[in-house]
């Protein structure tokens, strides 16, 4: 037992010490001036000059090795003044920066940052990188002798301060600096405001398909939509199928019995950002009106009431992807039994550990939510990507993405409903997973049903035809 511990303690040390010695040779490996494309220069330089010039006394490759290490040496000097000069002003110019306030995801404004690029000094080029987990999207315009930048707003939260990796190097590629600039960002971002149309009865509405309190519990069959597969055959439309050759069938009436109290918690992931627009909407419409809302997200260990504080919990949301739905069982314990019987989930697109502690919560409590997963228009839905756009554009990373967004709704259609809301349209429709054999088998019944139908038809038809003389009408 001891020599195991002693064994795992001496790994983790080791670990430390390379995790330590590569974050000290990523740092220090922007600082070398150098590029590889100057080294190779530089070594054949050597060789051309000790091998030919030196022995053999060749004019003509001593001209030659003479200017081009003449430009090396000028092109190397300019980019190492350029570096000091553009790291110095930067970080002059920079340490002000106004306030963002409080802004949107998607808008797009100037950040206040600036680079500064000398005009006078020729071969320069400047390219600026933010960090990985930067919550915008940004674009460089060069005017005179600065860059400014221009971001678009992609992810919530609230920031104080973002580093920029800024690299100057020479338009040959001989001479390279990276070094990083740490610059105040004051901006609290919150999730866009999106509208959403079905989601609010699906929200408001008792789940028993009442029409009315004292009718029949699957409600009047009064509404009209397209066949899907699996639906009974005893609903479907003939007579409007027989005048506009569509398979339409009836659906009961919805619901319109309010709850008076319902729980919605959201839970942080990652490609959370629509569902986190949705939210916000979900709170400003709700907490207006006379329903109990119990809402909680993930990271604050309290339950409100009221959407300004509803926001702020999901704006916090987003320093704990990580450990998504982590607190969910010990939440539900201080909601009302009322309540957490009409349990709605805001779950991210894609998979994560937040899926295993969904899981454990539905097998703990008996609880079937209604998860709620706000998606981008025709995500829902397979798309036929073209072959020339299959051959041009890599768009295995868009197939990874939509196979794993229907894994995520498989595994939650398990536990519980799956309503899919289009965060551009409020669109609202059910997930609807994979089609059995047997609903398949009964789809193409059908099908062949009809097919049999319209021949049959158009044989009579033939038959009963009459042939008139010319000049009489029918």
């Amino acid at each position: 037992m001891t020599l195991t511990k002693h064994k795992n303690g001496r790994s983790r040390s080791l670990r430390q010490i390379a995790k330590y010695v590569a974050r000290g040779i990523r740092k220090t490996k922007g600082y070398f001036p150098i590029t590889w494309t100057g080294i190779i220069f530089l070594c054949l330089a050597y060789v051309v000059w000790y091998g030919e010039v030196t022995k053999h006394y060749n004019q003509i490759l001593y001209a030659s090795v003479s200017w081009l290490l003449a430009v090396f040496v000028f092109v190397f000097v300019i980019t190492m003044i350029g570096v000091l000069l553009v790291s110095v002003v930067t970080r002059r110019s920079n340490r002000h920066i106004p306030e963002l306030n409080t802004v949107e995801t998607g808008q797009r404004l100037q950040s206040g940052y600036r680079i500064y690029r000398p005009a006078y000094l020729p071969f320069i080029q400047i390219e600026v990188c933010v960090q990985p987990d930067a919550p915008f999207v940004a674009r460089y315009d060069r005017k005179k002798n600065w860059i400014y930048e221009t971001v678009t707003l992609t992810t919530r939260g609230r920031y104080e301060r973002l580093v920029r990796t800024i690299t100057v190097r020479d338009m040959f590629g001989i001479s390279a600096v990276t070094f990083d600039h740490e610059a105040p960002f004051n901006a609290e971002i919150r999730p866009c405001s999106t509208v959403f149309d079905s989601i609010q009865f699906a929200a408001r509405a008792s789940g028993e398909g009442y029409s009315f309190p004292t009718g029949d519990a699957k409600g009047e069959l009064v509404e009209m939509r397209r066949y899907q597969a699996g639906d009974p055959l005893r609903y479907i439309l003939w007579r409007v199928f027989a005048r506009s050759r569509k398979l339409l069938v009836r659906a009961p009436e919805p619901a319109v019995v309010e709850e008076q109290e319902m729980f919605l918690y959201f839970i942080a992931g990652q490609k959370d950002d629509d569902s986190a627009s949705l939210t916000r909407s979900f709170l400003t419409t709700f907490a207006e009106s006379d329903t109990d809302l119990h809402f909680c997200a993930d990271g604050s260990n309290r339950v409100v009431h009221n959407a300004v504080d509803g926001v702020d919990d999901v704006i916090e949301s987003v320093r704990h992807r990580a450990h998504g739905a982590e607190n969910m069982l010990d939440m539900i314990k201080r909601i009302p039994v009322q309540a957490s019987r009409h349990c709605f989930m805001m779950v991210p697109q894609m998979p994560g550990p937040w899926l295993d502690h969904v899981r454990q919560f539905c097998v703990s409590t008996s609880l079937k939510p209604c998860f709620v997963m706000a998606v981008k228009a025709g995500s829902s839905t397979a798309k036929k990507v073209s072959f020339a756009k299959r051959l041009f554009c890599d768009t295995k990373q868009d197939e990874q993405e939509e196979r794993r967004r229907m894994e995520v709704c498989t595994t939650l259609a398990q536990y519980g409903e799956v309503q899919l809301v289009d965060i551009d349209t409020g669109a609202f429709q059910p997930f609807v997973g994979p089609v059995s054999r047997q609903r398949r088998n009964g789809d193409v019944a059908i099908k062949e049903s009809v097919a049999k139908s319209q021949t049959s038809q158009t044989r009579r038809n033939g038959k009963n035809k009459k042939v008139l003389p010319e000049g009489e009408k029918a």
